[in-house]
């Protein structure tokens, strides 16, 4: 009787230690989620931010090209049209900078987030010189670019669908989805799905 007792109150032991071992193992996945989450906000609120200003400053140099050719039909305007050349250096210049304040908060956020290299080539097409830009100065968006960003069991990626750029007021659609090993959940759903969620349509 005693030993039954006994084996009673060990296999009881083992599953309360069983228990905690799993309770403890989904708090960590909880913290580690509330972290990746919180990373994921404020690298989409940087890139949010960085594409906003820049579609501005394009909107500006758009029309400061085309108002240049048209002064320039009429001599008078001229030195506005030179002038107007001179802002539109002035806002390419800021772009640049805007860049490598994006690079360096998205360098500084890497120290505490797990953020993949891919997010780092940001939304628009750069060298090592700056933005590539078309013949009106305009930057080029990238054709498919992604936002990535790892924990210890899973990887959060929002994908940048443009509906309307070249706008002071541009229109993106973000789409989210979470990797955990090799199964794709929809965020933040935990259901096993390989499909992509629809979070916001424009900035």
């Amino acid at each position: 009787m005693k030993l039954l007792l006994a084996s009673l109150l060990a296999l009881k032991l083992s599953f309360s230690v069983l228990l905690l071992l799993i309770c403890e193992r989904e708090f960590s996945h909880l913290k580690e989620r509330g972290k990746l989450m919180i990373c994921l906000k404020e690298v989409k609120g940087e890139s949010h931010l960085f594409i906003e200003q820049i579609e501005k400053l394009n909107w500006g140099i758009r029309n400061a090209d085309r108002a240049k050719y048209l002064m320039a039909l009429f001599p008078p305007l001229v030195p506005v049209a030179a002038s107007s050349e001179k802002a539109k250096k002035v806002m390419i210049q800021m772009q640049n900078l805007l860049l490598l304040k994006y690079l360096m908060k998205l360098g500084q956020l890497k120290m505490s987030c797990r953020i993949q290299q891919e997010t780092f080539i940001t939304p628009y097409q750069i060298t090592a010189q700056g933005f590539r830009r078309n013949f009106e100065g305009v930057t080029l968006w990238r054709k498919k670019w992604k936002i990535k960003i790892n924990s210890r069991q899973e990887q959060v990626q929002v994908l940048l669908n443009p509906i309307k750029i070249r706008s002071l007021k541009p229109q993106i659609q973000y789409y989210y989805s979470i990797r955990e090993v090799n199964r794709w959940l929809v965020f933040p759903s935990s259901s096993a799905s390989s499909s992509w969620s629809l979070a916001s349509s424009s900035l």
